[in-house]
């Protein structure tokens, strides 16, 4: 009997065009000696493969800060929707009170329902925010500060892609021109190539348009002890609560949020005392910030006094100076905080 040969040919054929284990070891082990990462059938630049680390973070930080904007909005909904029922008793109480002092008739029946409109204010005001008398609401604030902690996240792995974008585009260049690299490849066969593994100009134009949205001219605001919070980030690095005390011609930070935005205080930097009050000193150190954000305007070197480790229960204040030449528009019972420069000053950076 004759052999066959039509499945000993494919297998032969097979065989000789695939390269040899050991060859193909060498090669791969040179690409990534040169630092090219594999994926699929692609070889990528670190800058490529970290861009799509960075991609994927975005992707999921962009869900985190859709959701903690949805519970926002709702939350600030609800407390609106509290205080219209509460204003709508307020002037039915008003209205029966003046009935009342006019010595209108059914008396009994004017005095039952003014209690039970005065009892349901009462009740209905507890833990409903009033900017009139500055009360508190637990879950509104929270959902403030859940929404501007994903606005920052989001926001800075935004401005991290954007940093890798220029990185990509030069990336390439030393690999295809090395003659290592070309040589492994082709020893690799036909499903090897080198990066880019696709285009990215749709994405970066829609992550450009997806900043924009995150940051903007409104900055995130909560009451706190009374005191209004503004959300910020120093030193494009960490996420900062600063107290808004407009009366103040100064800011302050502490210790920690100075350590945690990398501001060094140098040995030679000018002392200062705070007063807290009139028994209360703190003793200070001024520096300049490189860099304080508030929305998509980034205020660069900014004055500010790092506190003595032992006032870290101050927290970190913002004073009149650094908004003076813009418009501020605080609307405190919608709890909208509207940062817009003047036209006579000059806007930061923004981004």
């Amino acid at each position: 009997m004759r052999p066959s040969w039509q499945l000993t040919w494919p297998l032969l054929l097979c065989a000789f065009l695939a390269p040899r284990p050991g060859r193909a070891d060498d090669a791969a082990k040179t690409l990534t000696d040169k630092g090219l990462v594999k994926s699929g059938s692609y070889w990528l630049a670190p800058e490529e493969a970290a861009l799509k680390q960075k991609l994927d973070d975005v992707k999921r930080l962009e869900k985190e800060f859709t959701d903690a904007q949805k519970k926002m909005k709702a939350a600030l909904a609800d407390n609106a929707a509290k205080m219209a029922q509460i204003d709508k008793v307020k002037k039915e109480l008003d209205q029966i009170n003046t009935r009342l002092q006019n010595g209108g008739g059914q008396r009994n029946q004017l005095q039952a329902a003014a209690t039970q409109r005065q009892q349901f204010i009462q009740q209905a005001s507890v833990r409903v925010y009033d900017a009139s008398r500055r009360t508190d609401n637990p879950e509104l604030w929270q959902a403030i500060k859940d929404f501007a902690g994903a606005q920052t996240e989001l926001g800075l792995a935004l401005l991290a892609v954007g940093e890798a974008k220029y990185e990509l585009a030069t990336a390439y260049d030393k690999y295809r021109d090395d003659a290592q690299v070309a040589s492994a490849l082709e020893s690799l066969g036909a499903g090897h190539r080198l990066g880019p593994g696709k285009k990215y100009d749709a994405e970066f134009k829609r992550l450009d348009k997806l900043l924009a949205q995150v940051w903007n001219d409104e900055v995130p605001v909560h009451l706190s002890n009374l005191q209004y919070r503004l959300a910020g980030v120093l030193n494009e690095k960490a996420p900062l609560t600063w107290m808004w005390v407009p009366q103040n011609d100064f800011n302050t930070l502490t210790a920690s949020a100075a350590e945690a935005a990398g501001i060094a205080i140098p040995a030679d930097a000018p002392q200062a005392t705070i007063m807290f009050g009139e028994e209360r000193k703190v003793a200070a150190r001024q520096v300049t910030a490189p860099s304080l954000r508030f929305g998509r305007h980034v205020f660069r070197d900014v004055v500010v006094l790092v506190m003595a480790p032992e006032a870290e229960d101050m927290g970190c204040i913002l004073g009149n100076k650094l908004f003076e030449d813009w418009k501020v528009n605080f609307l405190p019972q919608e709890l909208r905080f509207i940062l817009q420069p003047n036209e006579q000053s000059q806007p930061p950076q923004t981004k």
